[in-house]
């Protein structure tokens, strides 16, 4: 572990802290858990850039959450989430197209 002892305590790195804050993520998910992917993993999987994903976001069409960094940390995606959330929209746009 890299810390540094500064007033008696230790402090964590800010990669110690993403990684502890991972773990309980994905602790408090259990059997349910889904992979947890960043930005990049998640363009490459939807076949799209990360450009179009930080839209997507922009737009409330694709689930995320961040960790660390009080609201402007590294954005991660429950891969099944996104799925589902995808799948929904479709079905919803479907739906409307067929009832105009």
């Amino acid at each position: 572990m890299q810390a540094s002892e500064s007033s008696g305590r230790v402090q964590k790195s800010e990669t110690e802290q993403r990684q502890e804050e991972v773990a309980v993520y994905t602790q408090a998910q259990g059997d349910n858990m889904s992979e947890i992917l960043t930005t990049t993993e998640c363009a490459e999987r939807l076949k799209v850039s990360t450009r179009t994903i930080r839209q997507m976001i922009a737009d409330g069409k694709i689930p995320h959450f961040r960790l660390g960094g009080q609201g402007k940390g590294q954005l991660r995606f429950d891969w099944q989430e996104v799925i589902q959330s995808l799948r929904d929209q479709d079905r919803a746009r479907v739906e409307s197209e067929v009832n105009d």
